[in-house]
């Protein structure tokens, strides 16, 4: 189909788990969405009434995200209906979103990078005076928004020089800025510190008083803390809705997954609840390390063979820039580096010393920093090992198919999903890929630096993720594993340091505590607590 005018709207199929007590604001019945080799929906319906915010859970792939973005104009389904107001939605609508009263945050966003925060939250609905953009109107009216809801963040700044939840606080920002009936976040915590986390939560039931939202969520405390009915979907339907008092974790995980995968999922929370470090000698130690930017000043860690070595801290605290610096993304200044027991010239540290000295990095931002969403999951798992593939056209797509091979082997991606476009494919699967991608061939890495691996990943998808960690580490590969979910880090990291303020400070064993890693972490710089916990 070439349109969504295609889509029948009558809105005559019986409607599926609507509220008997609310009226039904927004109905989607039936939708399919069908891509070469799959399909993101398959007869999907849900229902969305007056002044509640009804989440939709379901792992990674399950449909949750297309779901949204056909109610969002974003995809173009290939049949159903949705009514909102119990009339067809005009799909055609110029600035569909504002035309439909709908609020939308996307889960891997959709800023103008170039444009300041205050430009991006009137994007595409510029103030004008007199005919002509009024920038002054446009910054005074999104000051007053972000006063309103109380997010501290200097709008003036550009996007491009925003941290990932500051982004994200702009996004929020701009739909709050339409003041919608309708209000759809898509996974909209994942990349926020706590403190930001429970005021966006706050803000939501305060809106639930007028507004109507949809929520997607990985999080149990996040989704029991705020919804009054969830939606289950599994393989591109919705398989139960029910309210939030009607149901339990345990319930929700096994309808999410179910019955055999549930199996597989008890499994893997058991694999990943081993403890025990490695003896094995150093493989990589800063002394005194710092950047040139400023970002990290003293950083004191040391990391054995074989062992997961955890970075928490707080969003600005210097965890990734950490990492990035062990990477060669960041010059490096004062201080000392020692890799394998040789000592590195940290004056001319670049990528290309960091891969052959056999590091690899996975970093948070993966569509920016890691991954090409235009191309398939194939090319992106092949991209870092082309230069040691070198050869014609034909051996480089054989890698692809058997580096492909390989990462279904390591985590759960569907055959069919391996040939599609990144874009295709869900936020948890191209995590997948971005993790997998260093470890597909013999020539995994000494030391892997892992930023925020599992953000964005349902409950089974991160047990996935800390199975293949300590699997790894038990085969003698080291981790670096910079989280800001405090129960992550406690629970996989066999020693654990916090980062705060562009310093280290490791965590001793009798002392490996949430109340004295958090008191650690905001000593004497921040009243901001942990992420998930």
């Amino acid at each position: 189909m070439d349109s969504m005018d295609q889509v029948p709207v009558s809105g005559t199929a019986p409607v599926v788990g609507v509220d008997p007590v609310r009226a039904p604001l927004l109905v989607a019945t039936d939708l399919v969405k069908a891509y070469p080799g799959t399909r993101a929906l398959d007869g999907a319906s849900f229902s969305l009434a007056e002044n509640e915010i009804h989440t939709l859970v379901g792992s990674n792939g399950a449909g949750k995200s297309t779901l949204v973005s056909v109610i969002c104009g974003r995809t173009q389904a290939d049949s159903g209906s949705l009514t909102i107001g119990g009339r067809p939605v005009d799909f055609g609508a110029r600035n569909y979103l504002a035309a439909n009263s709908i609020g939308y945050v996307s889960q891997e966003g959709s800023l103008d990078v170039e444009s300041t925060a205050y430009e991006n939250v009137f994007l595409a609905r510029e103030r004008t005076r007199r005919g002509l953009i009024s920038y002054k109107t446009m910054l005074r009216a999104a000051q007053e928004l972000a006063d309103e809801y109380e997010f501290d963040l200097d709008l003036r700044r550009s996007v491009r020089s925003l941290s990932p939840s500051e982004r994200k606080i702009v996004e929020i920002l701009r739909a709050l800025s339409l003041r919608p009936k309708v209000l759809v976040l898509d996974e909209p915590t994942a990349a926020l510190p706590k403190p930001d986390i429970d005021h966006l939560l706050a803000i939501m039931k305060g809106l639930s008083k007028s507004t109507s939202i949809v929520f997607i969520s990985h999080y149990m405390n996040e989704i029991f803390g705020v919804s009054d009915r969830i939606t289950v979907m599994r393989d591109g339907k919705d398989v139960s809705v029910q309210a939030v008092t009607d149901t339990s974790e345990d319930q929700l995980v096994a309808e999410m997954v179910g019955p055999q995968a549930m199996k597989k999922h008890q499994g893997l929370e058991q694999a990943t609840r081993r403890s025990g470090g490695a003896d094995g000698e150093t493989v990589l130690s800063t002394t005194a390390l710092a950047t040139k930017d400023g970002r990290v000043v003293n950083a004191n860690l040391s990391v054995a063979k074989g062992e997961i070595v955890g970075l928490f801290g707080m969003v600005g605290a210097g965890k990734s820039e950490l990492l990035e610096a062990l990477y060669g993304l960041r010059p490096l200044g004062d201080g000392e580096l020692v890799i394998g027991g040789q000592p590195s010239a940290t004056g001319s540290w670049s990528v290309r010393r960091a891969i052959a000295r056999g590091l690899a990095l996975v970093p948070e931002d993966r569509l920016k920093n890691a991954l090409v969403a235009a191309e398939s999951a194939s090319w992106n798992l092949a991209a870092p090992h082309w230069r040691r593939r070198s050869g014609l056209f034909a051996r480089l797509r054989s890698l692809e198919g058997s580096l492909a091979q390989k990462a279904s082997t390591l985590v759960t991606i569907r055959g069919e999903l391996i040939s599609q476009p990144l874009s295709n494919l869900s936020g948890g699967n191209k995590q997948k890929v971005s993790v997998t991608r260093w470890l597909v061939t013999d020539e995994s890495p000494d030391v892997l630096l892992l930023d925020e691996p599992t953000q964005g990943l349902d409950v089974v998808a991160r047990e996935e993720i800390y199975a293949l960690i300590r699997a790894l580490a038990e085969q003698g590969t080291s981790v670096v594993l910079s989280s800001s979910d405090l129960a992550e880090a406690l629970t996989v990291c066999d020693r654990l340091y916090v980062m705060r303020a562009g310093e280290t400070v490791p965590v001793p064993d009798d002392l490996r505590t949430r109340e004295h890693v958090l008191l650690t972490a905001i000593n004497d710089t921040t009243n901001e607590e942990g992420r998930h916990e």
